[in-house]
């Protein structure tokens, strides 16, 4: 694809295992050929991690497809999509603020 028909979307993910809910939502975005732009981890808490993940996709690419993707994953326990994707991949904390 040429990159004019491609956009970046940014999630934020509430996981409570940072290995396997990184590793299963950048899985995901490998095998649907997405192409990783960001991503950060960073602890929320007891047992709570917050991944924010940036990925390249095809602009006719139905996001609220790829939230339920990625909760399907018993370790996801939240995804929203980041409204500005403009909005830099920092942590957690720092978006608060």
């Amino acid at each position: 694809m040429s990159a004019g028909t491609m956009r970046v979307v940014k999630f934020r993910a509430v996981i409570d295992d940072p290995y396997d809910g990184l590793m299963r939502m950048v899985g995901d975005a490998q095998r649907f050929g997405f192409a990783l732009e960001q991503v950060a981890l960073e602890g929320e808490g007891v047992d709570r991690w917050a991944v924010l993940l940036a990925l390249r996709v095809p602009h006719e690419t139905d996001d609220s497809c790829l939230i339920a993707r990625f909760l399907r994953h018993p370790t996801v326990h939240s995804t929203v999509l980041l409204a500005d994707a403009s909005v830099e991949c920092v942590p957690v904390a720092r978006l608060a603020a």
